[in-house]
């Protein structure tokens, strides 16, 4: 993605930078603070054993008529 963008944009951001916005996923984003934010449902899930009690309650949203995600926190290997 980076070489495809620079292509198009050579004197641009991703030529001067080590990562692209949105693309770097070293840093953990509040996905679900932004569905929070247009009245929807946001919920971070860290633990593997809770990610079950999530998917439940963001479709109890979604049966109500709200837009949910779910920020699944996965750890790397």
């Amino acid at each position: 993605m980076r070489d495809a963008v620079v292509s198009m944009y050579p004197d641009g951001l991703a030529a001067k930078a080590n990562s692209l916005p949105i693309v770097d996923l070293s840093h953990s984003t509040d996905y679900h603070k932004i569905a929070e934010a247009f009245g929807g449902y946001g919920e971070k899930v860290e633990d593997p054993a809770k990610l079950k009690g999530a998917i439940g309650r963001a479709l109890e949203q979604v049966a109500q008529g709200r837009q949910a995600t779910l920020n699944v926190v996965c750890q790397r290997r």
